[in-house]
């Protein structure tokens, strides 16, 4: 009779490290996992914001370049008026 309490005294222990082990596992896992998508939404945060920077820079750059178009279309159709003759 004693071998049986002892046998259910240890089983409990073991069931109770069991729990304790897995649930500490699970713990470090979900802060991996936490810690990987705060990483991957920085990292996706900085691709879209430097992307946005690009375009805007390209968006820039293109209209700078239509208004010196402009400007010099202007500037020859002046010259038309005024009877300037055409440079070659």
């Amino acid at each position: 009779m004693k071998a049986a309490g002892t046998d259910t005294k240890d089983a409990t222990k073991d069931t109770g490290h069991a729990i304790a082990t897995g649930s500490k596992k699970t713990a470090t896992g979900t802060k991996k996992v936490y810690h990987k998508s705060v990483s991957g939404t920085k990292k996706a945060a900085d691709k879209t914001a430097n992307g946005t920077k690009t375009v805007g820079k390209d968006i820039g750059h293109g209209t700078k370049v239509a208004a010196k178009d402009t400007a010099h279309g202007t500037e020859k159709v002046g010259d038309k008026i005024a009877g300037k003759p055409t440079p070659q």
